[in-house]
């Protein structure tokens, strides 16, 4: 896939993320290092490891709750994979073993960038991952891909579980309804120590219908909550096990429009 950044703007930009994604498809070099510095310096300002407060343990006491799911980081080999390691957390939370480059390979719908008379056309992100998920300059996906994705894995495993796209859920109901029962779930925030989203890179799907991306696009996998703290517990591909203010993350998931996908075992 061609893209209007030179060379030395994608190393600049990979230089000072967490995640190599490239938010803009023509963005300048200079105001790619100074939005992308922004970034950084809130994360770094902003962020904490789960281990660093323990809050609570794994499992269950009164006003609290944290899952196990063993964090799997997406870099080096899938920088802009974050939906994929999400999906391969979970998985593998539920038993059913998977690999984070094999659903990105082969199980994950994906589309290439290419130019029809001086037109970028790419995927429909909300169905099919816009790039590759183990390049730099790609973009991502949304729920119903991911869930997409899951259920072919399921499948092609003989796991017995059901996928479902609970996108429009409320983020307390996803405490009550999926954590308070075991079942974590993958949410679409954003990076960056949860950096306000904004419109960017527009493009046309092979259908002709004109889409945007929000910059800062990030998936995550719910694990847990603290009451007393008004905390958010997540396993995160970029930064591993951590949490986030209460209120912050649910502003950040309906920014997002509500995304979530859950996996429930069938009993």
């Amino acid at each position: 896939m061609k893209r209007a950044f030179t060379a030395a703007a994608l190393l600049l930009c990979m230089a000072v993320t967490g995640c190599a994604r490239v938010e803009e498809t023509a963005q300048p070099e200079a105001e790619c290092q100074k939005k992308n510095n922004a970034g950084e310096a809130e994360f770094t300002s902003g962020m904490k490891q789960l281990s660093s407060e323990p809050a609570v343990t794994s499992g269950r006491k009164e006003g609290s709750k944290l899952l196990d799911v063993e964090n799997i980081l997406q870099n080096p080999e899938l920088p802009t994979g974050c939906e994929c390691v999400s999906l391969t957390m979970v998985l593998n939370y539920l038993g059913c073993t998977a690999d984070k480059l094999d659903i990105a390979r082969y199980y994950l719908p994906k589309m290439d960038f290419y130019y029809e008379d001086g037109e970028q056309y790419g995927a429909d992100f909300r169905r099919v991952f816009a790039g590759d998920p183990e390049k730099p300059d790609s973009y991502g996906c949304y729920a119903p891909c991911i869930a997409e994705a899951a259920s072919a894995y399921i499948e092609s495993r003989g796991f017995d579980a059901e996928v479902t796209d609970i996108t429009g859920t409320g983020f307390d109901k996803l405490l009550t309804d999926y954590i308070d029962e075991e079942t974590p779930v993958l949410i679409w925030v954003t990076r960056n120590d949860l950096h306000e989203t904004e419109p960017t890179a527009v493009w046309k799907t092979p259908e002709g219908e004109e889409v945007q991306w929000k910059a800062y696009e990030h998936c995550v996998v719910l694990t847990g909550y603290d009451e007393d703290n008004s905390l958010i517990y997540v396993s995160d591909p970029l930064y591993g096990s951590t949490f986030y203010d209460r209120g912050r993350i649910t502003e950040r998931y309906n920014d997002m429009g509500k995304q979530a996908v859950c996996i429930v075992p069938e009993k």
